[in-house]
């Protein structure tokens, strides 16, 4: 029997655990107080004639991307709320309180720039973005002139860092796409259908990567057909007439979750016995689907599991969720390690002037919600990739 680690259990025992400790700690006291940070409060020593260390955001904050941007956006403030409740950013002699400017690009590389034009005339010491890999790229020359620190929460393709100022958490579409390769060898499929967007980088650079990784360890004969789909499709009946729908098939998905949800959906409907993994995109996928039983078995790419993790990541994920009463994910935590990486930059620059907070982020190293983080030269966080499993409508290690 394979061994699953179940995320919500761990979550369980650590908020007992916490709970637990804490009443020990309050026994004297008829009620608890809730953290500044997980209520949200900011601590009052940090006064608002503070010094200010602003850190700007880009990413989808509407449109069919949103899921994605509004959790990294998320994530960034609760980073934000705990380093302001614990008395600010300090540096030297000086506290700075940390001030999140996020911006909405619903998606779109033109209104990223838009979005950037506008942060940096508002005055950022700091970039957390985009969290797309076209609107990541689309403002890094911008930001690489004006020499401003870029941190890309979870954009995967290839080439993000290729600027002296851009840094990247997270993993890029190989590293992912020679994980999801190994799983399919691994269990020894015969009969294996791809789904890719041919019009969308993200989904074809995971997908060209994947076949070849397969192809490398002579498999590449197991893939029986490939299907195309086109951004927001949510009508798949044409291609799953041409798939055989047996319990030996497995479904690979290169693409994002509203797209995964109908197609896994729209695979019940078609008596499709299939198993299903894919990539990073298919996180927040139970939030997309009318009844979350139809995603069991259903595995995707991630850097974030708290189980992996360690403890930081089973607090952030408690914390997280009790703030804003939303399942913990990658993308939320890589908005919360894109804060604490400016701010241990900052305090390894010992200020935040540009060119010095550039040339910190190789020197420093800390735990954060995904786990150890510590940048190559080349700007790479190169965060292990993950494989996340649902069952009974939770998310579990695999």
């Amino acid at each position: 029997m394979k061994k699953i680690i179940i995320y919500t259990l761990a979550v369980m025992l650590s908020s007992f655990t916490l709970a637990a400790c804490s009443n020990k700690a309050d026994s004297g006291s008829e009620k608890k107080s809730e953290s500044p940070a997980s209520s949200g409060k900011q601590d009052s020593t940090v006064s608002e004639e503070s010094d200010k260390f602003v850190i700007g955001g880009i990413g989808p904050l509407t449109g069919e991307l949103s899921s994605y941007g509004i959790s990294v956006k998320q994530g960034a403030e609760y980073a934000v709320d705990e380093i302001n409740a614990s008395g600010g950013l300090k540096i030297g002699d000086k506290t700075y309180k940390v001030e999140l400017d996020f911006k909405d690009d619903e998606g779109e590389p033109e209104k990223a720039l838009t979005a950037y034009t506008s942060l940096k005339s508002s005055g950022i010491n700091a970039l957390i973005g985009g969290v797309t890999s076209q609107s990541s790229m689309a403002v890094s020359d911008h930001t690489k002139d004006d020499y401003i620190l870029q941190i890309s929460p979870c954009a995967t393709a290839e080439g993000i860092t290729s600027n002296p100022n851009v840094f990247r958490l997270g993993f890029t579409d190989k590293q992912q796409a020679e994980v999801m390769a190994d799983y399919v060898d691994r269990e020894d499929y015969e009969n294996i259908v791809l789904f890719y967007n041919e019009s969308n980088e993200y989904s074809k650079s995971v997908h060209d990567a994947f076949v070849k990784s397969l192809n490398d360890k002579g498999k590449g004969s197991i893939i029986t057909a490939e299907e195309t789909f086109n951004d927001g499709d949510n009508d798949f009946s044409n291609q799953f007439m041409d798939i055989d729908g047996s319990a030996q098939t497995l479904i690979v998905f290169f693409g994002y979750n509203n797209e995964a949800a109908a197609l896994i959906e729209q695979a019940k409907e078609f008596d499709n016995r299939s198993d299903f993994v894919g990539t990073d995109g298919m996180d927040l996928v139970i939030d997309k689907v009318s009844d979350p039983g139809v995603l069991d078995g259903t595995i995707f790419t991630s850097d974030f599991i708290p189980v992996m993790g360690g403890n930081k990541a089973e607090k952030f994920a408690i914390g997280y969720t009790g703030k804003y009463k939303e399942t913990s994910n990658h993308f939320a935590a890589g908005g919360y390690d894109a804060v604490y990486a400016a701010a241990e930059a900052a305090k390894k620059a010992g200020g935040i002037d540009n060119n010095a907070l550039v040339s910190a982020m190789s020197e420093i190293s800390f735990e954060g919600a995904s786990g150890e983080i510590k940048f190559d030269a080349s700007g790479e966080a190169n965060q292990k990739v993950g494989l996340v499993y649902i069952e009974d409508g939770k998310y579990n290690a695999k």
